[in-house]
């Protein structure tokens, strides 16, 4: 195979490095290489449905247009809410920037749309490619340094369809010339291609989960004691349980949402789509009548300090004070949500709930959190003084889980 004077082989491609969130900031961003040219890609959400490219190169206006008319193609409006902006920066020319430029906007638009759950509003996949013609032959991927008399700079799909395609040059050429022109180019094209959708592949899906075995369901805690009573419920069937612990790596997820379900579809949903297994999330909390629901969604970090029970129960006696009896109703609450990777309008989502009321002093020495000031009335206890096995036929969580029994095996089963 010919070289260039610099090593490379004619066909071969410029390396490739992608380093994603450059700038360490929310707008996303990514710092893309090609060979020895390097170009900085932002992309910024607006209100307008259209696609704007903010080229910062030599020749703006022209890389601009072709930027737009390349990637236009592939956007369907009807998916995305709002257009968004594409600034390219190119920090180093060393050949090429153009289609660099375009690779880079590209896969951060489909990363983008991925973490906004709008992957369908990418019709297809595209990467751009330099092609340049000399006395000697054709050379694909161009660098600065390639001496060629004519250029084409194209961007092609992964249906191998074109969306953008110039020639330049000052040496004429016949079809059997443009033939080899284009071929070169497409195997170029399909190589990069590759690159780009296992790029993506890691971005999307980072955590390997190849060798865990198909009858594995994921629970979305820390909490031992609360994995093994799913453990219970899930072996009946054969299915094995993992848990967070067993992914030390994942990050946490944040609980962002105005409401249990809310909180637990963002746990469950994330760490499926995470680790490419079913993943079954809950969200729990204590709301008291008196105080309008409050500690709800809050109750774990209710005085400030993440599950910090005795400042929670402390706050939550203060603000109580002077509260008759009658009026010191309470509901615990649970949401469980099971999710399957990539689908979440599929979630199974069931909830538990069980009433009683808050005592003004604290009973019993087991349990955790609110447990000791909450008292059940058919029991007669607080969920501090009753055993696992009398909690678990009364409480809010026990509930949720029979709930989740008389249905999860039919979804599980479904695609």
């Amino acid at each position: 195979m010919k070289q260039r004077d610099n090593g490379r082989e004619n066909d071969a491609l410029r390396p490739l490095h992608l380093q994603h969130q450059f700038l360490t900031t929310a707008e996303p961003n990514v710092l893309i290489q090609q060979g020895e040219t390097r170009v900085l890609v932002q992309i910024a959400p607006h209100a307008a449905k259209t696609i704007q490219f903010d080229y910062r190169g030599a020749a703006a206006v022209s890389a601009n247009q072709w930027l737009t008319q390349a990637l236009q193609p592939a956007v369907d409006f009807e998916t995305f809410t709002n257009g968004f902006t594409l600034r390219c920066t190119v920090l180093q020319d060393a050949g090429s920037p153009v289609t660099t430029a375009f690779n880079g906007a590209f896969w951060l638009l489909k990363l983008w749309a991925h973490d906004q759950q709008l992957d369908k509003g990418l019709r297809y996949n595209l990467v751009a490619i330099t092609v340049g013609l000399t006395d000697d032959g054709t050379l694909v991927d161009l660098e600065t340094d390639d001496q060629v008399t004519t250029t084409l700079q194209l961007a092609v799909s992964d249906l191998d369809a074109m969306t953008a395609l110039t020639v330049n040059g000052t040496m004429a050429f016949d079809g059997a010339t443009l033939n080899q022109f284009l071929y070169t180019a497409f195997q170029g094209t399909t190589e990069l291609m590759g690159q780009f959708k296992n790029d993506y592949q890691k971005q999307t899906h980072p955590y390997d989960t190849s060798s865990i075995g198909a009858q594995t369901v994921v629970v979305a805690t820390k909490n031992m004691g609360k994995a093994r009573e799913f453990e219970k419920m899930f072996a009946q069937d054969g299915i094995t349980v993992k848990t967070l612990r067993d992914f030390p790596d994942i990050p946490d997820i944040n609980e962002t949402g105005t409401s249990f379900e809310e909180n637990a579809r963002l746990k469950a949903d994330q760490v499926a789509h995470l680790l490419q297994l079913p993943t079954l999330a809950d969200d729990s909390g204590l709301e008291v009548d008196a105080l309008d629901g409050r500690p709800g969604i809050f109750s774990a970090r209710y005085a400030g300090d993440a599950h910090n029970d005795a400042a929670n129960n402390a706050k939550l006696l203060y603000e109580l004070s002077g509260v008759p009896d009658e009026k010191r109703g309470a509901t615990f609450h649970t949401t469980l949500v099971f999710a399957k990777p990539d689908q979440p309008d599929a979630d199974l989502v069931v909830n538990g709930e069980v009433r009683g009321r808050i005592l003004g002093i604290p009973r019993g020495d087991d349990g955790f959190g609110y447990d000791p000031l909450f008292y059940e009335p058919t029991l007669k206890k607080t969920f501090a003084q009753m055993t696992p096995d009398e909690k678990n036929q009364v409480s809010h969580r026990g509930n949720a889980m029979r709930a989740l029994e008389k249905v999860w095996r039919d979804w599980l089963k479904k695609n």
